[in-house]
């Protein structure tokens, strides 16, 4: 990844907010808020690929199929050395 967008993920003052939404019956959706539109479309690709499930780009927002925001959260911390503290995760889990 680019060093000008590592440096931008890991201000203090930076946030990113994981939702695990219900939708119909037993599905459930993952939604990663809080990146700019140029990190997500470099983000969005390894997500695909490394949680093998359907993520699409909505608005300013990334959303994954299923309940991913364990993982989502383990990436984040380990591929986009993003601070624990900054990274929070409501429902799910």
């Amino acid at each position: 990844m680019n060093n000008e967008i590592l440096t931008e993920l890991n201000d203090d003052l930076h946030k990113i907010d994981i939702y695990v939404k219900q939708l119909n019956g037993r599905k459930k959706i993952t939604q990663v808020n809080g990146l700019s539109y140029e990190q997500i479309h470099n983000i969005v690709q390894k997500l695909r690929h490394k949680l093998n499930c359907r993520a699409t780009i909505r608005d300013v927002m990334i959303e994954l199929s299923g309940d991913q925001s364990k993982q989502v959260k383990d990436f984040l911390i380990k591929e986009c050395s993003i601070n624990q503290k900054n990274i929070c995760i409501h429902g799910g889990m």
